[in-house]
């Protein structure tokens, strides 16, 4: 049963925020209406949304939040809601879509006791989730109705009332687990990320290639996430949304944010962040001035991407080549460049047997040149806006070396190295393993892949990971001998 508030719709500012009789929608709810807002709290389940507007009332906010029953995946149940925000509002000036699902079931014993609490979006890769989770296809679809297009509906439906608002604002929060790294398809992801000419169309056919993926039990062949599927791949919909939505309505201030690893009963209060500390994220957004960010991805307070961007010196062969290869494994787009622009665009024509052209591209270099460098800068700044990850590795030796003198020295691995020098233990089977093992990494053509995965993991460190370290491959040495 919905409350009546009675006010004046020309001073007074609305919102509705769904998914609102806990955590960070809860939270979310109580800052928006302390800031003056008068809020419409929903929430699928009456009993606990009537529950949670009692709560409020011990903070002075009663006044100010009203309750109104609302599951997204229904699209009378959202009708129902527009008509009651129509008639008792006749506009609305916020809508921030929280509601969501996971679409899996976590053992959270296990995820406990394997750490993975303490992993990052850059590190997530790294834990064998499907030992810690559990999910079918009976679930994909009911989490892709609510995440994606329960809130797609609700925008649809509001979008009259959002413009009958002198500053609208939609604010969709959204995950980092929805960013294109963590989906292995570089087609989907170049469909997701091509901005010009991406349309809800091919969203729609997207999600139903992954659901009939999903259900043919094909995820991994066809490039499609193995954990969290279906939450990674509505929130990755999500997320390209909102820039088609930022788009086609330029008047809008309209984004989504990441509120951070919030302790919350959908991750067992497992989270880094309080609620009140995640929910700031998404108020900010909805409070923004009019000449305020539009169709832009935060993490928390920062401006994230969607994607991430990075530049690779001397790329044209050898290690340079293999670390945009690895970047671009990673969902990361890459600039390949070389001196050469005919050897840059062979380059780039190798890239393609491994389907990952659509994220690099190359641009013609040279570091000794304050020009060609400005030019570069110039190409990333219009087509980027900003640079994520520089990787200066073009370099020269500045003589003429003597190889059979350098032998000797010539071996990269610590480990090899240690192997042969040891005089006391070696034998000759050791050294016929090690053979063995030379030909079968030259083999693999893992012998530049394997110097390459240092760079790339510095590339990739976490946010509080080590800085002005120097790494001989992936062990920290010193400046000095």
């Amino acid at each position: 049963m919905a409350e009546t508030v009675t006010g004046t719709a020309a001073t007074n500012r609305y919102a509705v925020v769904t998914g609102a009789n806990k955590g960070i929608g809860f939270e979310i709810c109580r800052q928006l209406a302390s800031n003056g807002i008068t809020v419409v709290l929903t929430a699928r389940d009456e009993k606990r949304g009537t529950e949670a507007l009692e709560k409020l009332k011990g903070s002075g906010l009663t006044d100010l939040v009203v309750f109104h029953q609302l599951d997204v995946a229904n699209p009378s149940s959202i009708a129902s809601l527009a008509d009651f925000v129509k008639t008792q509002f006749g506009k609305l000036d916020i809508l921030v879509n929280n509601a969501g699902i996971t679409g899996a079931v976590m053992n959270w014993d296990a995820f406990n006791a394997s750490g993975a609490a303490a992993t990052t979006s850059k590190t997530w890769n790294q834990i064998n989730w499907n030992e810690l989770m559990t999910q079918t296809y009976e679930w994909a679809p009911e989490c892709l109705e609510t995440n994606y297009y329960g809130a797609k509906r609700m925008i649809e439906a509001f979008l009259p009332l959002l413009q009958l608002s002198d500053s609208p604002r939609i604010v969709n929060v959204t995950s980092s687990m929805g960013k294109l790294k963590f989906i292995p398809s570089e087609r989907v992801k170049g469909l997701l990320n091509d901005a010009e000419t991406l349309t809800e169309d091919t969203i729609d056919e997207l999600l139903n290639e992954f659901l009939q993926d999903f259900k043919e039990n094909s995820l991994q062949t066809k490039g499609w996430p193995t954990f969290f599927s279906a939450y990674t791949v509505s929130k990755a919909a999500m997320n390209a949304y909102t820039r088609i939505l930022a788009k086609k309505y330029p008047t809008f201030r309209i984004n989504y944010v990441c509120p951070g690893y919030v302790k919350t009963n959908i991750n067992n209060n497992t989270g880094r962040c309080s609620v009140e500390e995640g929910a700031e994220h998404p108020v900010r957004l909805a409070l923004l001035p009019d000449d305020g960010p539009t169709g832009v991805f935060f993490v928390q307070k920062e401006v994230s991407s969607f994607v991430e961007y990075a530049v690779v010196t001397g790329a044209n062969k050898g290690l340079g080549f293999e670390i945009c290869r690895q970047l671009a494994s990673n969902g990361i787009t890459v600039v390949l460049t070389a001196r050469d622009e005919k050897r840059g665009t062979e380059s780039l024509e190798k890239l393609k047997g491994s389907g990952l052209s659509d994220l690099v591209v190359f641009h013609q270099l040279d570091v000794a040149n304050p020009s060609s460098i400005a030019s570069l800068a110039d190409f990333v700044k219009t087509q980027f806006g900003k640079l994520d990850i520089l990787v200066n590795n073009a370099g020269i030796v500045g003589a003429i070396i003597d190889w059979d003198a350098a032998a000797a020295g010539n071996i990269p691995s610590e480990r090899v190295k240690g192997l042969l020098n040891d005089a006391e233990t070696l034998t000759e089977d050791k050294i016929d393993e090690l053979l063995n093992e030379f030909l079968e990494d030259f083999k693999e053509n893992s012998l530049e892949s394997k110097g390459a995965e240092h760079p790339v993991r510095l590339a990739m460190l976490p946010d509080d990971g080590p800085s002005g370290v120097f790494f001989v491959q992936k062990e920290v040495a010193s400046f000095v001998g």
